[in-house]
């Protein structure tokens, strides 16, 4: 996560962007909510799609409902 906040910030730095509005979808948008808290001075604002949140608190109950939805196709 952390070369991927610096890889982004590469790019704006590339671009001759000051500060910037960021979006990302699924893993797009954990990137994009960690790299505005890191940078906030050069974010203007966040957009986030499909996103579980910040964290892992979410994958427990995440696996045990894929769990329960694809049984014995799982491994499949």
């Amino acid at each position: 996560m952390a070369q991927a906040m610096d890889d982004l910030d590469q790019v704006r730095v590339a671009y001759g962007v000051e500060r910037w509005g960021v979006a990302g979808h699924s893993w797009g948008a954990e990137l994009a909510l960690r790299y505005a808290a890191r940078f906030s001075d050069r974010v203007t604002g966040v957009a986030c799609v499909s996103w579980v949140g910040a964290g892992d608190g979410f994958r427990a109950e995440y696996v045990a409902e894929r769990e329960r939805r694809l049984g014995i196709d799982l491994p499949r």
